[in-house]
């Protein structure tokens, strides 16, 4: 598998499930974001979250935010 070289994102800003705006100046104090977008209704997803949350653990000393959509 072939990496792809990192490239800029534009600014954008979500609200969280509280209504909380999070954009990615919330974030600049990390080396890297892990978006990862799953659905809250899929059981399959509501697996991974537990699994997410401990690599957001895991990496949070690197500089690592991990952020799910």
């Amino acid at each position: 598998l072939k990496s792809l070289p990192a490239k800029p994102v534009a600014h954008f800003s979500l609200a969280d499930h509280r209504g909380k705006e999070w954009s990615l100046d919330d974030f600049q104090d990390h080396r890297l974001i892990v978006l990862a977008v799953v659905g809250t209704e899929c059981p399959l997803a509501q697996k991974y979250v537990v699994r997410l949350q401990q690599l957001a653990n895991e990496f949070a000393e690197r500089g690592v935010a991990f952020v799910g959509v």
